[in-house]
């Protein structure tokens, strides 16, 4: 069976219970463009834009439809025909931000956290002096 002749409803839904090879491969020649675009924008946004680092998103993106049994496919429920696009850009836009903040939550960081701050500091009234 040709599967570039399915609907994308049909395709998501074959991929989304398992699917063959050539079911995936049409997957990702369908839908890899609108996915890309999506973690593209969303590193640029955030002042990257090196190809690697894009690619890697993109696979995490696969890597997050496929998760648990492709559940994300299983409980995928169309409004219309074109809506498997925009579901798409949905989440591969959600794995770039959350890698993003993740990555920026990181940078700022502080290095000692507020119980230690607390432990190492002197109460003030202990530190001035008694006015007489």
């Amino acid at each position: 069976m040709p599967y570039s002749v399915l609907s994308t409803v049909e395709l998501i839904s074959i991929c989304g219970q398992g699917g063959r090879a050539s079911a995936w491969e049409e997957f990702m020649r369908r839908f890899n463009p609108v996915i890309a675009r999506s973690v593209l924008r969303v590193a640029i946004r955030y002042g990257s834009s090196d190809k690697s680092l894009i690619d890697d998103l993109v696979q995490e993106t696969y890597l997050k439809i496929c998760a648990n049994e492709c559940k994300l496919l299983r409980t995928f429920r169309p409004q219309s025909p074109e809506s498997a696009f925009g579901f798409l850009k949905v989440v591969a836009t959600s794995v770039a931000q959350d890698f993003f903040k993740s990555r920026l939550a990181e940078k700022r960081a502080p290095e000692t956290t507020a119980d230690s701050i607390e432990q190492t500091s002197v109460p003030a009234a202990a530190e001035s002096p008694k006015v007489a």
